[in-house]
């Protein structure tokens, strides 16, 4: 609402073609009439895009974010009234939320000091000056009208890794320290766990690593060393290597890559373009685009298309059928074919397991059995491959969302708890 009481802006996210968005601020009435855009901005369709603003006291200027295409973001100031605009940082770091002062200031969240904290800079230019020094981040939540009391938030973002049997239910956390980590893969054996892991103090950096966790010893150690944010690692049946995606913080998601290292060694081979790989055997697996199959093996460079357009598959039953999943309006579902990786096929013969596609899956090869978790929802599911009867597993698991991996016996899962943390500050006599 403009403090007119007669206006308010909206922020409309729109997705192009060709890895673009677009970031549009428009103000209407509050009828609904007299539409006017404020600002575009044309972007990368990167992970860490994204737009905020804020007026001037008077709403005369709009301070707001511009995505850079080199993975950085500046504060940019448009006069309303003739459409001129200037830049205000020139960090060539991330900024968010700036936020504007009585007093012609603007406070904002960067990283530009290492960590991100609060600076505040005029508005007419200048140099910034840093208001917090914590491990951040940092969010500006808001300032009192007279410029005397900001408030601000900082997060910790955290994700613990946890294990449960099915049996019992019993839950072992893995992990302590206060970093965030992403989906686990847990070997046939249930020894070894792999997860992607970002550091605490480095939530904005855009890396991220595959570390490998030895169960019995409860050690962990980096498999990654190299610049990009590194996510879904899968572990082959044999333990020996782990397949993952990687992303650089400069590059659209449509880049997304899919790796695969020894564990022994841990050097990395490209590939190609994937957002993620599925092990179904010791030498063979699929990589995801998130709309279509690819059929990779070990020995082999490159791969080839095993699905049609808006479908993935999974071998499952030893080779001798595939999991079917089936994007297409009027189809949409879990199906099992009793086909192969031959996209011509897949349809022939096929039958519905589950008529909706789950928030996360996983197939317990062994146990011939699918695993899911539906949006929403905390409950584990596992559907039978053979005779597709839907079971509920009667333990409730904690946190338990998107991010599990069962073992192939169907016994045990591993999962990430994730969780934020917001701590609120008030900082007094901004400006004595």
């Amino acid at each position: 609402m403009m403090r007119d009481g007669k206006h308010i802006s909206y922020t409309i996210r729109k997705p192009l073609k060709e890895g673009q968005i677009t970031f549009q601020q428009w103000l209407m009435r509050l009828d609904g009439t007299e539409r006017m855009l404020l600002v575009a901005d044309t972007v990368t369709n990167r992970p860490d895009a994204q737009f905020n603003n804020d007026f001037s006291p008077d709403e005369k200027y709009l301070a707001w974010v511009r995505n850079f295409p080199d993975a950085y973001s500046e504060i940019i100031i448009k006069n309303l009234s003739t459409g001129e605009e200037r830049q205000l940082s020139f960090d060539k770091k991330t900024a968010y939320g700036p936020h504007w002062t009585y007093n012609d200031y603007i406070v904002y969240s960067s990283d530009r000091g290492g960590n991100a904290n609060l600076w505040i800079i005029p508005a007419k230019g200048g140099e910034p000056v840093p208001l917090t020094r914590g491990s951040g981040p940092d969010v500006c939540v808001g300032i009192s009208r007279d410029g005397r009391r900001l408030v601000y938030q900082e997060m910790a973002y955290t994700g613990q890794i946890k294990h449960a049997r099915l049996d019992d239910g019993v839950v072992q956390q893995l992990t302590t320290d206060e970093s965030w980590r992403g989906i686990p893969s847990i070997s046939t054996s249930g020894k070894t766990i792999v997860f992607s892991q970002v550091e605490s103090q480095a939530y904005w950096s855009g890396t991220s690593d595959i570390y490998v966790m030895d169960r019995t010893e409860v050690s962990t150690r980096k498999v990654t060393q190299t610049e990009g944010f590194k996510n879904r690692p899968f572990l082959s049946p044999d333990e020996k290597w782990i397949t993952y995606s990687s992303l650089k913080k400069t590059e659209p998601v449509e880049s997304t890559r899919v790796f695969v290292t020894e564990l022994a060694n841990s050097v990395p081979r490209l590939i190609g373009f994937g957002r993620q790989a599925w092990w179904f055997n010791n030498k063979e697996f699929t990589v995801s685009t998130g709309t279509s199959t690819y059929a990779a093996r070990l020995d082999r460079d490159g791969y080839e298309k095993a699905s049609q357009d808006s479908t993935l598959v999974y071998p499952v039953l030893g080779g001798k059928s595939v999991l079917l999943v089936d994007m297409r309006t009027g189809r949409q579902g879990l199906w099992i074919s009793p086909s192969t990786l031959d996209a011509r096929s897949q349809a022939k013969g096929a039958r519905l397991l589950l008529k909706s596609l789950p928030l996360t899956f996983r197939i317990a090869q062994k146990a011939n059995e699918v695993f899911y978790v539906n949006r929403g929802s905390s409950e584990l599911h596992r559907i039978s491959l053979s005779d597709g009867k839907d079971r509920i597993v009667p333990h409730k698991f904690q946190g338990l969302r998107g991010s599990f991996d069962v073992t192939s016996d169907g016994k045990e899962i591993v999962y990430t708890e994730s969780f934020s943390k917001a701590k609120y500050t008030v900082i007094d006599d901004l400006f004595k």
